[in-house]
């Protein structure tokens, strides 16, 4: 999983990289732009896949005491939302 986003992040500014530097050769260009959507939809596709479909059914069975989930949430208003 932190494979993935470590992908994730590397594909971002790649993509915005390909978009600022379009200039006037957008044919030449938007095949290797589109490219790099192709790939960082998929890879956020399954990535999401998996957190909904193995990680958070996972963390709902292990982390069962009340107290854990107030810990955790306080740490995540401490980090903040994207």
């Amino acid at each position: 999983m932190r494979q993935e986003h470590m992908g994730i992040r590397e594909l971002k500014p790649e993509l915005k990289k390909a978009s600022t530097e379009m200039g006037n050769n957008w044919g030449k260009k938007a095949n290797s732009f589109w490219n790099i959507i192709i790939e960082l939809c998929q890879t956020l596709r399954q990535h999401i896949c998996k957190e909904n479909q193995i990680l958070y059914p996972m963390a709902l069975r292990k982390i069962t005491e009340d107290t854990e989930w107030d810990d955790m949430k306080i740490k995540c208003y401490k980090i903040g939302y994207c």
